[in-house]
């Protein structure tokens, strides 16, 4: 072999050591640049979870339905006799189908003397109530002639319902206008609200008021359900495990340095 073949392919060899050395500099300054990209966006990504977990234990939300705290057995329900008469107001109130509605159906005891059947409960915290309602009624009085009615000429309505708000009763309805519709109000923390059957008579049928798609502001400070504590664990473990990767990262990109 010729010395200008050697010193050529001495050349060509050092040329190729030199680029390879060159080209993994390159790729190693680009893969630590990525790797940095990639670990902030798994931070932010961690961060963002933790942020949103953490927020649906702590921030209150409306309750749907009357469960949780606005379960039907965490409220009250009184019959009252109007005018200190014995009416024997015997209304009640049910969920037929485990608290997606409430039906609240006023006296009909026979004693031909009014009362009436509240439902109520003090709000959770200040928000909106918000409910559907219907009202019907299978008393005579419905037709609003005489001698079916109450009242003046007996010819007005029997039963009527409504909503209670701080102790105040707004009526929606009656046995001659029955009908329903949406109501919305505001509450603050601890104000007693809630719903009416009125009954002048307790005779000829009870009216019936049907509340559904409830939803009132829920507890600011509830009690964390058994599997949120397992998320905010299993999520800070998460955290740990790629703080510590970065950590070896680091060590071994500073060991080739």
């Amino acid at each position: 072999m010729q010395t200008s073949d050697v010193s050529e392919t001495t050349y060509l060899r050092a040329f190729d050591l030199a680029y390879s050395q060159t080209a993994v500099s390159i790729l190693t300054k680009a893969s630590e640049v990525n790797l940095q990209q990639y670990l902030g966006k798994r931070r932010l990504l961690f961060s963002l979870l933790f942020t949103m977990c953490l927020a649906s234990v702590l921030i209150p939300q409306a309750k749907a339905d009357f469960i949780g705290y606005y379960d039907l057995t965490n409220f009250t329900l009184t019959n009252t006799d109007n005018e200190q008469f014995p009416s024997f107001t015997d209304g009640t109130a049910t969920t037929p189908d485990g608290g997606q509605s409430v039906v609240l159906t006023g006296g009909n005891g026979g004693s031909g003397i009014g009362g009436t059947t509240d439902l109520f409960i003090n709000a959770a915290a200040a928000g909106i109530v918000q409910f559907n309602w219907a009202f019907s009624s299978s008393d005579p009085s419905s037709a609003g002639t005489f001698p079916f009615g109450c009242g003046l000429g007996f010819t007005g309505s029997c039963d009527d319902a409504g909503y209670l708000l701080n102790g105040t009763f707004v009526q929606l309805s009656d046995d001659i206008l029955q009908g329903s519709g949406l109501v919305s109000f505001a509450v603050t923390v601890g104000e007693s609200f809630g719903f009416r059957v009125e009954t002048l008579d307790n005779l000829g049928g009870a009216g019936v008021l049907t509340l559904s798609n409830f939803s009132a502001p829920a507890d600011p400070s509830p009690v964390p359900e058994p599997g949120y504590p397992a998320i905010l664990l299993g999520l800070t473990a998460v955290m740990a495990s790629v703080q510590r990767w970065k950590t070896r990262v680091r060590a071994n990109q500073g060991g080739n340095q």
